[in-house]
């Protein structure tokens, strides 16, 4: 018995052990300017943010794997909201008073305007993902805005569709707020009278639409990737980036400052935020590894 006892205290010492856990991060500055950058995003080695250079806004890109800065735009209006699914960059450019979707091949280094639906037509920031932008389109009639109508463009295909139609055949109800991944296309559609909501989703395989169930899984979170998620706490001072393991039931403090973190974002190890204000927020890159020793004399080994 005595025997027994002795062999669970070495496996409950083992086991532990192997909850014993600690991220390694290395964080970049990516910029250092005079105006403002904000809102990153990142997807594989590409990171995407907005800058307010020479009083406009516009759109840059970072190669992660060969640590080299890309500007994408330079208009004399605004270029806002930039996406990236890791090859293409999408954002909303303000070239009329509705907008336009544009979006860069950094495989050929071209850009390219998503066909007008309309000049006063008011588009939402776009996302993008394997390809495939959405966004929400409202028409301006008469100084009327009319209810929002969801649009998926195929860059490969060159091709347009009004995927909330077979949601909305009448085009009454308010279908807004869409997001994508590689198999599905989900958004809100408002009711008539602006309270009642339901979520579609649009089925990018088999092509069918209809309303999510009651078990239904949402579209993967910019903050989230795996067991992954990121964030800020105020820790006392300001806020920080925290980075959290769902599994290993880890939070780890990865910055530790006087100024502000805002606009976290993951995608794989890679993590992206702004730390600053005003003129001076800044982009920061993260690149991280949560490391467990899985038993005594083994050394590390890296989880997702």
């Amino acid at each position: 018995m005595k025997k027994n006892i002795c062999i669970i205290t070495a496996i409950l010492a083992v086991l532990c052990m192997s909850i014993s856990v600690q991220a390694e991060t290395e964080s970049i500055r990516i910029t250092d300017n005079g105006y403002e950058d904000i809102l990153p995003a990142v997807h594989g080695n590409a990171m995407v943010w907005q800058g307010r250079q020479n009083g406009e806004w516009e759109i840059f890109l970072y190669d992660i794997a060969a640590a080299q800065t890309l500007q994408i735009t330079d208009n004399d209006y605004p270029d806002i909201a930039p996406q990236t699914d890791g090859r293409y960059v999408v954002w909303l450019g303000m070239n009329n008073p509705g907008g336009n979707i544009f979006y860069y091949d950094t495989n050929s280094g071209l850009t390219t305007q998503v066909p007008e639906t309309g000049y006063d037509t008011i588009k939402s920031p776009p996302r993008i993902a394997d390809g495939r932008i959405v966004w929400a389109a409202q028409d301006v009639v008469r100084r009327s805005v009319w209810p929002g109508v969801i649009e998926l463009h195929d860059i490969e295909t060159g091709t347009s569709t009004n995927i909330s139609a077979p949601a909305d055949p009448d085009g009454n109800l308010d279908d807004n707020m869409p997001v994508i991944d590689s198999t599905k296309v989900v958004w809100v559609q408002t009711g008539s009278n602006n309270i009642e909501s339901t979520v579609f989703v649009h089925d990018l395989t088999g092509g069918d639409t209809f309303p999510a169930p009651n078990n239904f899984a949402t579209v993967q979170s910019p903050t989230r990737d795996g067991n992954l998620s990121i964030t800020t706490k105020f820790d006392g001072h300001d806020k920080e980036i925290f980075l959290s393991h769902q599994r290993l039931r880890k939070n780890m403090q990865i910055t530790d400052n006087d100024v502000e973190e805002n606009y976290p974002k993951i995608h794989g190890n890679h993590l992206v935020w702004v730390s600053g204000r005003g003129a001076e927020q800044e982009i920061y890159l993260g690149i991280t590894r949560f490391l467990s020793p899985i038993s005594p004399g083994d050394g590390f080994v890296s989880h997702k």
